[in-house]
């Protein structure tokens, strides 16, 4: 695999060589890491060193920190060569900050490490001035951008393409958009989120961004100290509230529709988008928060959400996310029953001057006591299709590897018969007739969209021990030295490809909320 133009090669001795992209990382952005020279199939461990000498968390391609089993973070992760012996792996650095940084290795044993500087991106003509709390300006080409300290500089370009992804996804599917772009104002954490939030007179609740559309500094404010997912959730949900302020001339929403049309839209723009599994974690938890809720009667009504103060007032944990869980289905639920332009429909009627009972029955046909009292009803047996699809498809593969554990434990008790019943051809054979009619179920199967990766690795690994099995039984018939090799350098290829298919098995469900 030729190394990437923009590139730096670092000889760690015995024939490894560890390349990263970029040559000169930018605080903020992900380094893609190379190391050529392993065996095939080999396991390395790989840990990042901070600025400080600490270990680093491990990110996933979602954004989080990696937790084990235990709830603790995981700073060393487990890395598997190829079959060419190259193992490649990424450091999502959207939280890294500026410095010098290491990454140490352990191949067979022995640790080595290098150092790499992580720099601020330079951008050119920079305004400043204070709001709240000293601000750098960023004339970008969607918008400007003014950020303060602990913000990395390459965020303010890298959130403008995020930005017009947003705006152009809600007009495609509403048809509205904001007449004019806003501009965005980034905080490295909350307490700079609040000073600048008194400095606009806004006054922040348990947010971790607002906007404004009139007054001091109209714009989108976001607190960045969250995983990148995160922010571009936020991102397009302050957008949303700015859109639908438009449409509704300035009129006051009830929260649940503003709330919720803003939630509906941060989960499908980034299930569009390039972290697609991030937006399910999170949408998936807030269906069930709101279905349970749905089920066992602790739903609240749509009038009591109607109230921006009483939304704001409260402070329990549990009822701040039933709301905004609450709204969004609500919002979906509209969507899915009186066609996917009904929710913006409504917000139309109430700039036209109508109050959210006639909105309602004019936009979508129905009386809101109605709409209020049949939600509840659609939301206890709600589900989503691809969500229904994946537990279908995992519950299929769990128990055809379910099976495969048995076949191989028949393996090894063979193995071990004093009488050599692994020896037996006429049980050899079995063996493999039932390894080639696991690996046709599962290359039968048929997964959802979200899941054509780990199918392909599946049926990868069940060809590959049906083969494996299959070798073993012609071994049995006519020994021979040359297929017992082919046998045993199959056996780290199996050992490896079912390590990364179990991981990516936990994965998904752990995206999916559903029990492990």
């Amino acid at each position: 695999m030729p190394a990437p133009e923009d590139s730096k090669t670092t000889d760690l001795g015995d024939g490894l060589l560890l390349t990263m992209s970029p040559a000169a990382p930018v605080a903020g952005r992900n380094i893609s890491f190379l190391l050529a020279g392993l065996e095939a199939w080999e396991e390395i461990d790989v840990t990042f060193l901070d600025p400080a000498g600490l270990a680093a968390a491990w990110v996933s391609p979602r954004g989080n920190n990696t937790r084990g089993g235990d709830g603790k973070l995981v700073t060393t992760e487990s890395v598997f060569s190829g079959e060419d012996g190259t193992a490649s792996w990424n450091r999502y650095g959207y939280l890294d900050v500026e410095g010098d940084w290491s990454v140490r290795i352990v191949a067979g044993s022995r640790p080595r490490s290098t150092r790499y500087s992580v720099d601020q991106l330079e951008l050119e003509g920079l305004e400043k001035f204070t709001l709240g709390t000293p601000l750098s300006g960023y004339k970008g080409s969607h918008a400007d951008v003014y950020y303060s300290e602990f913000v990395a500089s390459a965020l303010a370009v890298d959130l403008q393409p995020r930005l017009k992804f947003a705006a152009d996804f809600l007009a495609e599917q509403t048809g509205v958009r904001s007449e004019k772009v806003p501009e965005l104002y980034l905080l490295g954490n909350r307490q700079l989120l609040d000073l600048i939030s008194q400095a606009t007179q806004v006054e922040l609740g348990y947010e971790a961004g607002y906007y404004r559309t009139f007054g001091i500094k109209p714009g989108i404010y976001i607190k960045v100290d969250l995983a990148e997912p995160d922010v571009q959730a936020i991102l397009t949900h302050e957008y949303v509230h700015l859109v639908m302020d438009d449409v509704a001339d300035g009129k006051r929403l009830p929260a649940w529709l503003s709330e919720g049309l803003a939630g509906y839209y941060e989960f499908e723009t980034g299930l569009a988008g390039e972290l697609p599994d991030a937006a399910r974690q999170r949408l998936y938890r807030s269906t069930d928060l709101a279905k349970s809720a749905a089920q066992d009667g602790s739903l609240l009504s749509l009038p009591s959400l109607e109230s921006r103060s009483d939304w704001n007032s409260r402070t329990d944990t549990a009822e701040i996310s039933l709301q905004y869980a609450e709204a969004h289905m609500a919002v979906r639920y509209i969507s899915e029953t009186y066609g996917p332009d009904s929710a913006v429909a409504i917000v139309t009627e109430i700039g036209a001057g109508q109050d959210v009972a006639a909105a309602v029955e004019t936009a979508l046909g129905v009386a809101y006591a109605d709409l209020d009292s049949d939600f509840p009803v659609w939301l206890e047996n709600w589900e989503d299709p691809e969500r229904t699809a994946s537990v279908e498809y995992l519950d299929s593969l769990d128990g055809i590897l379910e099976e495969r554990g048995a076949l191989l434990d028949r393996r090894s008790d063979a193995i071990g018969d004093p009488e050599g019943q692994f020896w037996n051809v006429e049980f050899s054979e079995l063996l493999a007739e039932d390894a080639e009619a696991l690996a046709a179920r599962i290359r039968e199967a048929t997964p959802p969209a979200s899941l054509e990766a780990l199918h392909r690795a599946a049926v990868t690994y069940f060809d590959l021990v049906a083969e494996w099995l299959g070798l073993e039984t012609e071994y049995v018939r006519d020994p021979d030295d040359d297929r017992w090799a082919e046998i045993v350098s199959l056996i780290p290829e199996g050992f490896v490809r079912v390590i990364l298919l179990f991981r990516d098995i936990d994965d998904t469900k752990f995206v999916l909320d559903i029990d492990q």
